[in-house]
């Protein structure tokens, strides 16, 4: 397992909210990575980093970023007013930007990784400004504004058990069911899948659910987020126990104490033996979500103005987003058919050089599906990779990118520039292939074994290397046979 940072497009992902400068933070086996937004050819909607890297160090760079850009968006001119309770809120997120830049600047000032330590203990400002969110929602509960402090605080998540934001994320669990009939309510439930695992997001879909409030949309709403919950977290829990295996084995460690993370992680999920009959209702309400007769739309949502942490429902692009009936139908298809060690789906693309590609004629190789586009870090900074396995194994490995650029035109200037020099295929925004494949971040990555079995999921830099390697050989002894 690799846990590395992804990126999320619009063109795909269209759940994700339209925040530009919201830290989110995402953890895969409680490995703490940064994930901010921002504007990006309208696509980019999270960027992270590496947790590979310093964490602390990332955060500081994200905030710097998210500080600089929020400056040039308050100079751009806005005909919206903001009422009072808006303007305190807008205070507080305002300060806490230059809270946490400050603080991380003084951080990475320090060299001692123990010395860092000690003072984020002592200096760390996230406590305060949750409790001034969770004060904030209080008094404005009920309310959109209300809500909004909560959706701040979901957004901004939690990297560990004790974090103060995952703290604050479980308090606003314990009262988002009183916004069951608020029609913003999906912006906070789409936040619910990130961030350290917390059973109690079980509890508080289940309240939004049962609801005498619960507005009709929201129900069906909060349905499919409790499924995607679950099944996202049952993913995550066969990353965990994969990542142990691998470390057991002697897998070299990426942070001193990341089997203990890895243990906390999963300590704090689902456990196993409650997961079949979980798995079973998640796939139930998914199955009852594709054969309804009226299909909502997932609402996009856009921030009232440039850089403001207050957003409002964006008609014009939740009328052009799929139906939640094929999310439903990529939820299940991801379940049934994309699980390790299950037959690959016979892919029969069409690439942007012309030619074709088909799973079917690629048996015997080892093979890298990966979802990219233009503009995702996190995507390209694979490609040297990525083109240096090619070279190294030429025909022996098959390497295909599923292309979510906006126009085509973007993939094949990939392909002439030599950034891309493998098999690539142009998907489209909201694209079948990703849709199908229910593809929630970028990149997403599958590798395939000779036979055609799903041997791997997201793997990337040493692991990814070290995995091509093993399917390479295993396929140059069943040659040799």
């Amino acid at each position: 397992m690799q846990c590395g940072g992804s990126c999320k497009n619009d063109s795909n992902h269209f759940l994700q909210l339209e925040i530009p400068f919201i830290i989110k933070f995402v953890v895969v086996a409680s490995l703490a990575t940064v994930n901010t937004t921002r504007d990006q050819l309208d696509q980019i909607r999270m960027i992270s980093l590496d947790y590979s890297r310093s964490l602390k160090w990332l955060v500081a760079i994200l905030w710097l970023v998210l500080l600089a850009s929020h400056s040039q968006a308050q100079s751009e001119p806005s005909n919206v007013v903001l009422n009072d309770a808006e303007v305190e809120f807008v205070k507080i997120c305002d300060e806490q930007k230059i809270a946490l830049t400050e603080y991380y600047d003084a951080f990475n000032a320090i060299k001692s990784v123990d010395e860092q330590e000690i003072f984020s203990k002592n200096n760390d400002p996230s406590e305060r400004f949750v409790k001034r969110l969770l004060d904030f929602e209080k008094e404005h509960r009920k309310s959109n504004i209300g809500l909004m402090a909560a959706l701040r605080i979901c957004s901004i998540g939690g990297g560990q058990q004790a974090d103060a934001n995952t703290i604050g994320r479980r308090e606003v669990l314990g009262f988002l069911h009183l916004y069951a009939d608020n029609p913003m309510l999906p912006a906070v439930m789409n936040e619910l899948h990130y961030g350290f695992p917390d059973q109690s997001t079980l509890t508080c879909l289940r309240k939004i659910i049962g609801s005498e409030s619960v507005s009709k949309e929201n129900l069906v709403f909060a349905q499919f987020a409790l499924a995607k919950w679950i099944l996202v977290n049952k993913i995550e829990r066969e990353n965990c126990e994969e990542r142990l295996i691998e470390i057991d084995r002697g897998g070299k460690l990426i942070l001193p104490d990341e089997r203990q993370r890895i243990v906390n992680w999963a300590n704090a999920s689902i456990p196993t033996a409650q997961l079949p009959p979980l798995e079973k209702e998640a796939l139930t309400i998914l199955h009852s979500i594709v054969s309804g007769n009226d299909s909502p739309r997932w609402p996009i949502f856009s921030r009232v103005q440039a850089g403001s942490p207050i957003v409002k429902l964006d008609r014009t692009k939740t009328e052009g987003a799929p139906p939640l009936s094929k999310t439903a139908e990529g939820l299940i298809f991801k379940e049934m058919y994309l699980g390790i060690g299950k037959p690959a789906p016979l892919l029969n693309l069409t690439l942007s050089n012309g030619g074709r590609w088909k799973l079917s004629e690629n048996r015997g190789k080892a093979i890298v599906i990966q979802f990219s586009f233009k503009g995702c870090g996190p995507c390209e900074e694979m490609y040297p990779q990525l083109r240096e396995l090619k070279e190294s194994y030429g025909d022996r490995l098959s390497i295909l990118s599923i292309m979510a650029d906006e126009k085509e035109t973007d993939t094949i200037e990939a392909i002439d520039s030599g950034k891309v020099t493998w098999n690539a295929a142009f998907d489209g925004k909201r694209g079948p292939v990703a849709t199908q494949w229910s593809v929630l971040g970028f990149p997403t990555i599958y590798v395939v074994d000779g036979s055609g079995l799903i041997a791997a999921r997201d793997l990337r830099g040493e692991s990814l290397k070290a995995k091509i390697a093993t399917l390479i050989q295993q396929s140059d002894k069943g040659a040799k046979q």
